[in-house]
């Protein structure tokens, strides 16, 4: 067996013609004791640069490309085990890769990676996520941060003030130039319209109470001014009320009423019947007044059995009968809380009393005498009489017995 033995240690690549020493085992037999000369050629290993694209250091999530370059015969990655001249990656750390040329020569090179982490911005809300109707609400992203851009405002400071629903989104870059980004939803509660209802009416009279009612389905209330805390409160007094609602989201609203109260008019004290006495079938005239106000007339009661209005009427009662006058303002409506009272007694012919008139004197002579002598022509002349009226002696019969009783009546005692 012949062994070539070559020491090409530390020799720059190149060609080269040395001594080599041949020999077999046996020194005996060795054919070139003095040696022979060869030409020696050294390959030079290669020396592969690994590039990194975009760059070597980058931000969380961000692949980078590593080359090895073109041109090798064969490309082996550490830490992956990768065999191409191209790889990506996603994590930090030291890239390796071991490259072989066509002459079976192996060169390496390594490169550091370094991935930066994405910021991760927390937006914050105040007073809150969840506000009323024209509550501002202050968004802050979180200071450190080296820009930040809002969406969908477009600002680029740090906090923004937003008055509206929706939602909000925030893109922060920080040194390192790696972005993150956060958003929050906003919810504006709309605030409640309560209308405030009056009954029986915004326009009420003296001592007359109104009810004021500010809808049901809140979850509180509280008027003013007299700090009441429900739904439904009752006033006497004129002036301005208001109330303020809020509802289960804790948003508020109000609204106002004004309540008029009229003045009612004075009690007539003055009513009067000329005369204050009649006979059926007369009239009486009844009289009151009340400055600036008219008279309602009634019967029955004071606001019993309305008969007419007017500061003088007049009445023909069959009865005795007692009036009642009330004042009432003409504009407003409002009456006077008691009425003025008259009685109109009603007196009924008596005997001796032929024409009917509640009197017994001389417009009665003639009537006697008809009722006396033709009882029939008397019916016929005075048929709201009765012919009785002529019994003067009381004995149930109308004859010449009755003269003197009379007469009697006719000039009294």
């Amino acid at each position: 067996m012949v062994i070539v033995r070559i020491h090409a240690d530390c020799v720059p690549p190149g060609a080269y013609s040395d001594r080599l020493l041949v020999y077999n085992n046996d020194p005996d037999e060795n054919p070139y004791p003095d040696g022979v000369y060869v030409d020696l050629t050294v390959n030079a290993n290669p020396t592969p640069s690994i590039t990194a694209t975009p760059g070597t250091t980058v931000c969380e999530g961000t692949p980078v490309t590593l080359d090895a370059g073109a041109g090798y015969s064969s490309y082996f990655w550490l830490p992956a085990g990768q065999t191409t001249q191209t790889i990506d990656v996603t994590t930090g750390g030291v890239y390796s890769v071991i490259v072989t040329n066509a002459n079976g020569c192996h060169g390496s090179d390594e490169i550091g990676i370094t991935v930066n982490p994405n910021p991760t911005p927390t937006i914050t809300a105040t007073p809150g996520t969840n506000v009323c109707e024209g509550t501002t609400v202050a968004l802050d992203a979180g200071p450190g941060y080296a820009s930040y851009l809002w969406s969908p405002a477009g600002q680029t400071t740090q906090t923004i003030d937003v008055i509206t629903g929706g939602t909000y989104s925030v893109t922060v870059m920080d040194t390192n130039g790696c972005d993150g980004s956060d958003d929050i939803v906003i919810t504006v509660n709309p605030n409640p319209t309560p209308t405030v209802m009056a009954t029986p009416g915004t326009t009420v009279c003296e001592e007359e109470t109104v009810t004021l009612d500010a809808g049901p389905g809140y979850a509180s209330y509280l008027w003013s001014p007299g700090g009441q805390t429900t739904q439904t409160i009752e006033v006497t007094a004129g002036g301005t009320y208001s109330v303020t609602v809020t509802d289960a989201n804790g948003c508020q609203g109000s609204d106002d009423i004004v309540i008029t109260v009229n003045p009612n008019p004075t009690t007539p004290t003055n009513a009067a019947a000329d005369p204050p006495e009649i006979c059926a079938g007369d009239s009486s005239t009844l009289t009151a007044t009340v400055g600036g106000a008219e008279i309602d007339w009634y019967t029955d009661s004071c606001g019993g059995t309305f008969i007419e209005t007017g500061n003088s009427i007049e009445v023909s009662p069959t009865a005795t009968t007692t009036y009642y006058a009330r004042a009432r303002h003409v504009e407003s409506g409002c009456e006077s809380p008691n009425c003025g009272q008259v009685t109109v007694t009603v007196n009924t012919p008596g005997l001796g009393d032929l024409n009917c008139d509640c009197a017994v004197d001389a417009f009665d002579i003639d009537p006697f005498v008809l009722a006396l002598t033709d009882p029939d022509g008397y019916v016929a002349a005075y048929p709201d009489c009765d012919v009785m009226l002529a019994d003067c002696n009381g004995d149930g019969v109308v004859d010449a017995f009755d003269i003197d009783p009379f007469v009697e009546l006719l000039v009294g005692p």
